[in-house]
């Protein structure tokens, strides 16, 4: 038995300008969409308002960053020589240099990171990581690399304007046989 609405159901309806019945309804006349279209796309290319105007605020403008500063463990294993280059407010990149031997031989260790960064001016929180190149050779003949992990979690203060460099965290070094936590302790300097 087919259902039937009654005219409590359908009355609300009704009055939201919905109806159950099709009506036939003359299209608008050109000249209103035309004048409505026109009007949407004044509004779309209408510039936004600025708060402000004029250079921005010394806070806001971030100046690419050169750093240079000896770490003692981290990703070098035991103490390592880097260059770290902070391209943008969030990222750096970073690459170093360790070496240690004797007349028996001696080893390399070459760390290569990339760091997020999270924070504003002068204080950051830094996670990052990377491959770790460990390059010896007991003689001349007998030369072997490996490529270990590592990633840290580090405060890092570096000022805007250059100067004085300061990382410490914390961070593992691994590879497929084992994982050794590890302290992360940065001194240097930026321009």
């Amino acid at each position: 038995m087919p259902r039937t609405r009654s005219a409590l159901q359908i009355a609300p309806l009704m009055t939201c300008g919905l109806s159950l019945h099709r009506t036939s309804r003359r299209p608008p006349p050109p000249a209103k969409v035309f004048l409505l279209a026109g009007i949407a796309m004044m509004l779309s290319f209408t510039p936004s308002a600025r708060a402000q105007e004029g250079p921005a605020p010394a806070e806001t403008k971030f100046a690419p960053q050169g750093t240079v500063y000896a770490e003692l463990f981290g990703s070098g294993v035991a103490y390592s020589l880097n260059f770290d280059y902070r391209g943008t407010r969030h990222l750096a990149l970073r690459a170093g240099l360790e070496g240690w031997g004797g007349s028996g031989g001696g080893i390399f260790v070459f760390p290569f990171t990339a760091s997020g960064l999270i924070g504003k001016r002068q204080h950051n929180f830094e996670i990052g990581g990377g491959p770790v190149l460990l390059a010896g050779t007991g003689d001349l003949h007998d030369f072997g690399t490996t490529i270990i992990g590592s990633a840290f979690v580090a405060y890092r203060m570096q000022p805007p304007e250059g100067g004085f460099f300061f990382r410490a965290g914390i961070g593992p070094l691994f590879n497929s046989s084992a994982f050794l936590i590890w302290p992360v302790i940065s001194l240097g300097v930026s321009f």
